[in-house]
């Protein structure tokens, strides 16, 4: 079970049969929230993850980072 968090942590298993997998990836945005120190939010990751070749739960993870987005979309 998992609550809301800022930033972004990962990790997986190797079953003999299968792949687990946990992600927080608990923010994308721009704005900074008044009632947390700035300090802190310019630190923790921010962006999207792109799941790619999903299949039977397993799937190929890429992080893309706000910084990164906002030069290639603007």
């Amino acid at each position: 079970m998992q609550g809301h968090q800022q930033g972004f942590l990962y990790a997986s298993k190797q079953y003999p049969d299968h792949v687990k997998h946990g992600i927080v990836c608990g923010r994308f945005y721009l704005d900074h929230e008044n009632y947390r120190a700035p300090d802190v939010q310019n630190t923790e990751w921010n962006g999207i993850l792109v799941l790619n070749q999903v299949e039977k739960g397993d799937f190929d993870l890429m992080p893309l980072r706000m910084s990164y987005l906002s030069k290639k979309y603007g």
